[in-house]
């Protein structure tokens, strides 16, 4: 697995080279997000071809892998097509000054082409492995992989519907109900499905089983407490609507409406 991680990482960062370049010459570097879910798309795909041996679980994982990765960029290049460079990256460009094209090949194509081969882990472990699978833990992944992903899939779908149809307010039903973040509660919740497809796999093994979790450990911190959550969080702290809907709805893990005490407060 040593020797497919190397070559694997070299075609990583031959692809976010490649989506630095681009970014440069259009001066967006919105497009790393919607390089984002490629990239996993891309990297599921390399480990299947060059080392799996057609496994069920290296085909089903390559496939899950593969409905997640093109959902979610084309989701973004709809959301993002026709608008300027997120705002994110323009205050980037403001803040690193004549710094801003290194700073941004490393601090934000190098770094996600890293995290992404983190959690890509268990995607590479699997496809890598030529092992007996336990199949009911490998049922239990598939499952856990559905319910995140339709979390996911609910979550963009009403929102892009309450924009599209110029509702007032905040969107506070159907999924987002139950949590105030729930395309990121369900893209945590689906790579703990892909890790759970691992042990399926690593349990016939002798290395310890945790190692195959790094991936959804990865994608659970970095969506809850770095980039995802804590943002729009910052982002609506000051709208006393949003502050009125934290209160009574979770911030992460889905729970009926109830009175909630306030993570981190």
């Amino acid at each position: 697995m040593f020797l497919a991680i190397l070559i694997l990482s070299a075609l990583v960062g031959l692809y976010f080279t490649g989506l630095f370049g681009l970014a440069t010459a259009k001066s967006d570097n919105s497009i790393v997000d919607i390089g984002w879910g490629i990239g996993f798309v891309l990297v599921a795909w390399w480990s299947y071809l060059l080392f799996a041996d057609g496994l069920i679980q290296q085909a089903l994982v390559t496939v899950l892998v593969t409905l997640w990765g093109l959902r979610l960029s084309g989701h973004i290049y709809e959301r993002n097509r026709g608008k300027e460079e997120d705002w994110r990256y323009k205050r980037w460009r403001e803040d690193w000054g004549k710094w801003f094209l290194l700073r941004s090949f490393f601090q934000i194509y190098i770094l996600q082409g890293l995290l992404l081969l983190t959690v890509s882990l268990p995607v590479i472990f699997i496809n890598t492995t030529q092992v007996a699978v336990n199949s009911w833990l490998l049922s239990l992944g598939v499952a856990i992989w559905v319910i995140g992903f339709g979390f996911e899939v609910l979550a963009d779908y009403h929102l892009r519907d309450h924009i599209t149809n110029n509702r007032d307010g905040l969107l506070t039903d159907g999924v987002w109900s139950l949590t105030r973040h729930p395309n990121y509660f369900g893209e945590a919740t689906l790579w703990w499905g892909i890790g759970a497809m691992a042990i399926a796999s690593a349990q016939a093994l002798t290395s310890p089983l945790w190692w195959w979790l790094l991936g959804p450990i990865t994608i659970t911190i970095l969506v809850r407490y770095v980039s995802g959550v804590p943002i729009l969080e910052k982002k609506y702290a000051d709208n006393d609507e949003f502050q009125k809907y934290a209160k009574t709805t979770p911030i992460f893990v889905p729970w009926p409406k109830s009175t909630v005490k306030q993570e981190g407060k």
